[in-house]
């Protein structure tokens, strides 16, 4: 039994971040210290590299040195919102009086004298390696029914609103997120087809567990050519650069 677990330990995948930090603070004792606990870190040195190399490579969470982070622009900060409500997140900080990885959680911390060791082990372990979508998404505040079938019923329609928006789908506000995996059906107030939108959730963020919005990432199934081109029309109009 042992020998087993041994080894299905071994073909288990490493867990992967990125790593954001300039060239001027990335000294060789910060990145030796970040490599011995986390197994497969990539390091670019600007928020702006970030997006292209998650768009082409799936990991396991991200990694912001502070100072990088504070010398960031306001259009790279915003930008990394979405990227935060998604992938486990650790700000850190190299302390070299001590030679240690200073860790700052956005979230609850896992425990008592949690750092960066327990950050990749409790909680990037946990979370299902994935790449970010490849359209820009925008800031769009949209009045959205949902429904469970493509019927409406009144009495299972939710009214709620979009965070944002892109032709791959939107974030909607809920308290009480659907599943991931669900089936959905959208009516998207300000469009002037209303033809039914089908919809699939990809991810969810409950109230309470943490910091920021609650509610689901959905992926439009299909979009008549109409509601494509309203939904094109209303990214130009919002665009904000660098989004996800």
């Amino acid at each position: 039994m042992a020998e087993r677990n041994e080894e299905s330990m071994k073909t288990e995948e490493p867990v992967r971040l990125v790593f954001v930090v300039e060239g001027r603070v990335a000294v060789a004792p910060y990145l030796d210290t970040v490599r011995s606990e986390v197994e497969d870190v990539t390091v670019v040195s600007s928020i702006g590299e970030l997006f292209p190399l998650m768009a082409r490579e799936a990991f396991n969470g991200i990694l912001l040195d502070v100072p990088t982070l504070v010398r960031a622009t306001s259009t790279e900060k915003a930008a990394l919102y979405d990227l935060i409500q998604v992938f486990p997140t650790l700000r850190v900080k190299w302390d070299s009086r001590s030679a240690t990885v200073r860790a700052l959680f956005y979230d609850r911390v896992p425990g008592p004298g949690a750092g960066l060791g327990s950050f990749v082990r409790q909680v990037c372990a946990c979370f299902v390696p994935r790449i970010i979508r490849r359209r820009d998404r925008v800031a769009a505040h949209l009045n959205v029914m949902v429904s469970e079938t493509p019927a409406f019923s009144p009495e299972e329609v939710t009214r709620t609103v979009s965070l944002n928006l892109s032709l791959d789908g939107c974030f909607l506000i809920a308290v009480d997120p659907w599943p991931q995996g669900a089936r959905l059906w959208l009516r998207m107030l300000e469009f002037d087809d209303q033809t039914p939108i089908a919809a699939e959730v990809r991810w969810r963020k409950p109230w309470g567990v943490s910091p920021g919005i609650a509610g689901a990432g959905v992926r439009f199934l299909e979009l008549t050519d109409e509601q494509r081109k309203c939904v094109v029309d209303l990214c130009e109009q919002n665009r904000v650069v660098g989004g996800i």
